[in-house]
This record gives structure tokens, sequence and C-alpha cells, in this order.
């Protein structure tokens, strides 16, 4: 979601969670039992109605703290962002529909609905068929609970809003509420059994059981994978492990007083605090690969409400991450070793779970008092599009007469003529 809405997490995000929740909440999904509503390949965006009827945007904790930008102050904030377009006119066709159905929110300036623009001419991953805003819920900023009563008002709001559509420069642009999905009922495919078979070979190499959290196996994997062949001393060992999880009461420089610069250097490697996150991250590579694929698989069966063929935008998909490949093989610039390096990363992640492309970003759900997301193969894809078009960090982009669509066209004409 990002931006003001903050990250979303993936299941295998959350340490809190135990392998007994993970279980349940897979099961559910393969069950058909889940109950999600669609993620959408948007751009994010808060907005609220003021006293006087005039809409506020926000799309920073700063923007919301002051109240939130009027209209022309969004624009002009806009001004030089590459998707200047999306958001001007995101923001007029909200400008217009929230104003057809009355504002039951209040005006305290506390409640915000935060939702996506979606600009089928302008698309990001998935090609959609339709310019619309998606409503996700209503967000309270004082840190108060949302009540049953106040989603209620969203839920109608966001209905009412529904109903209607603008033209915006010669594009009709639409509210689409929150969208649930059907997911089927998947038990006979060995997409359940051969997740609970995986999930217990992770158990069983790292000493875990159902009732260990996520936390638990991403310490394991830490210390056997990372820590361990570091050759310390247990004492020294057991706090490095604090500190990269920040349990406190630890220093780096302590930890690595009396070592050889070598090994010193080492242990600054991975107990850095610009370094945990990606520490503890690859660790639990091997649960997100698990819990990718079931949601490769899953997502499989269903489509985004905005896309009128799936098959096609499937294909399409698979073409653009050959396309990506590609195009940054025959690329070559000072960064082009760093960005193949960086692309393999997420190509392996692709091919370990099926190379199978969605026709959706994902679903939302709940679980608990957390909400989380399957995004499936969505993510890999997403960066292995991102990479060569919008670069990463230091990683420019390509060059734009690499182009994406051009490449994809050069490989349907090799396809084609290695069937004659």
């Amino acid at each position: 979601m990002g931006s003001l809405g903050g990250h979303m997490m993936h299941l295998w995000e959350d340490r809190g969670l135990s392998f007994g929740d993970l279980k349940e909440i897979i099961s559910q999904t393969c069950s058909g039992h889940l109950e999600a509503t669609e993620k959408f390949d948007g751009i994010n965006i808060h907005f609220r109605v003021d006293s006087s009827g005039d809409l506020r945007f926000a799309r920073s904790g700063s923007d919301q703290k002051t109240g939130g930008l009027t209209q022309a102050q969004f624009s002009k904030l806009m001004e030089n962002h590459p998707a200047k377009q999306t958001f001007v006119d995101g923001a007029e066709s909200l400008y217009r529909l929230a104003k057809k159905s009355f504002w039951p929110l209040g005006f305290s300036g506390r409640n915000w609905i935060n939702c996506d623009i979606i600009n089928k001419h302008r698309p990001m991953t998935l090609d959609y068929d339709e310019c619309a805003v998606v409503f996700h819920g209503v967000k309270n900023f004082s840190g108060a609970e949302v009540s049953p009563a106040l989603h209620e008002s969203f839920i109608k709001y966001a209905s009412d809003c529904s109903q209607y559509s603008v033209m915006i420069n010669e594009n009709e642009w639409r509210v689409c509420a929150p969208v649930s999905v059907n997911i089927p009922d998947l038990r006979g495919e060995g997409i359940l059994s051969n997740f609970e078979n995986s999930i217990k070979t992770l158990m069983k190499a790292s000493n875990c059981n159902e009732n260990s959290k996520i936390e638990d196996f991403a310490r394991f994997m830490v210390y056997e994978g990372v820590i361990a062949p570091l050759n310390l001393s247990p004492s020294r060992s057991e706090k490095l492990l604090s500190h990269i999880f920040q349990d406190g009461g630890t220093r780096l420089v302590d930890i690595k007083k009396g070592l050889s610069l070598s090994l010193a250097k080492k242990v600054s490697e991975v107990g850095a605090a610009k370094n945990r996150n990606k520490v503890i991250g690859g660790s639990v590579l091997p649960l997100e690969l698990i819990v990718t694929y079931v949601g490769a698989q899953v997502l499989e069966s269903v489509s985004s409400c905005m896309i009128k063929n799936p098959a096609q935008e499937k294909s399409r998909l698979l073409e653009s991450v050959e396309a990506s490949e590609l195009v940054c093989e025959v690329y070559s610039d000072e960064y082009s070793q760093q960005r193949s390096a960086m692309l393999k990363k997420y190509i392996e992640k692709f091919n370990s779970c099926g190379r199978i492309t969605p026709a959706i970003e994902g679903v939302v759900f709940e679980h608990g008092e957390r909400q989380y997301k399957l995004t499936g193969n969505f993510a890999p894809i997403n960066h292995i599009l991102g990479i060569p078009r919008y670069g990463r960090g230091k990683i420019p982009p390509v060059d734009s007469q690499y182009d994406i669509k051009d490449m994809i066209e050069e490989i349907d004409l090799i396809k084609n003529m290695s069937t004659f």
C-alpha cells in the first residue's frame, strides 16, 4: 500500500505469527473460507472532506497532520512527479465523485479514506481496463480504533459513490468500493498438503513446533547460517544475535572488541543497523518462498475485477518478464553487473514459485487484529519489471531506447519463426 497507508505485511514478515497461525491461515485460504478483498496495483492517496465541503488530500504524514492539501495545492505538489497526470486526474475524479454523496465520517480531520488511483493509460505493473479510484477503508489518525459503526458508514459512502462516474480528459472514471474476492475451494489440488509438508520440514530443521513464532525460526536461521560460521565464542555469538534482533543491552563496538580487523569487519556487516532487515529477511527466505508459491497457486484461480481478459494479461506479464531479462542482459553500462545480480535474485524467486503469472496483484485479509496481504508471484514480477524501468537505489534504469514493448515484439517474432 505504501505512502501514508504504511507497509502492509506479508505473512513471513510478521515475526509474532506462530507456525500454527500460518497453517490455519493457509488452510482457510485453500478451503475457500478466507474472507479477503482485492489488492490493487495503484498509487496510494488519502482524502477527507472538510467542514466547508472541500476535499483535502494527503500522501505523507506531514500532509495529514496539517489537515491535508487542497486540490490546487496537491496538483502543484505533483507538478514534477513522474505520475503527475495520474495524480491530477485521480484527484479531479475524487473531487467530483465524492461530492455526489453525503460525507458521513465527520469534519474533525481525524477520519480519512485510504484509496488507490488506477489510470489504465498509465499502468504500473498490471494493465487494467478501467480508470478508477479504489476505496480501501477508513483510517482514524487520532490513534482510536475504527468502530463498527464508522466502518459501516464508510461502506455505505463507498457504495453510494460507486454508483456514479465522471469524464476526465475524455476518460470515464469511477469509484470502486472494496471488492470481495471469492477464492475457490482448492482442497484436493495438493496445494495445502505440499505446504504442510514443507512447513513440517522447516520446523524440524529449526527445532520449532506449531507454537513457535516466526521470530524463533528467524533467530535459529540467523544463528546457524550467519553467526555460527564466524566462529565467535558462545557468549559473543549470543550478544551478536541479540544485537541483530534489537533485544537491547548490546553495543556493536563491545561485541567487536578484541577481534581481528577482518573478523570485526564481518561482525559489522551482519550487525550494523542498516543491514539488520537484510540479514533477518534472508534468514526467513525459505518460509517466504513456501508462502509465495502457495499464493501464486491460489491467485492463479482468481483475477482482478478490472481486467477483462485474465489469460491475455498473464501472457503479457510472462512476456514482460522475459523481455526484462533480455534488456538487462544486452544493456551495458557501469552498473550492468549490479543490475544483473539484483535481477537474478528475483528471477530465481519467480522460477522457484512455478513462473506462475497472476491477473491480480493479490488479496488482503485480517487475522487476529492485523491485516495481511497474499500476493504470490506479483512481488518478484514487480521487481523484475521495475529494475530496468525505474532502477533501484544507485542503479539507474536502462536507456529508454531499450523499450520493453519493443523487446516483447522481438521475442514474439523469434517464437513465431521457430514454429515454421
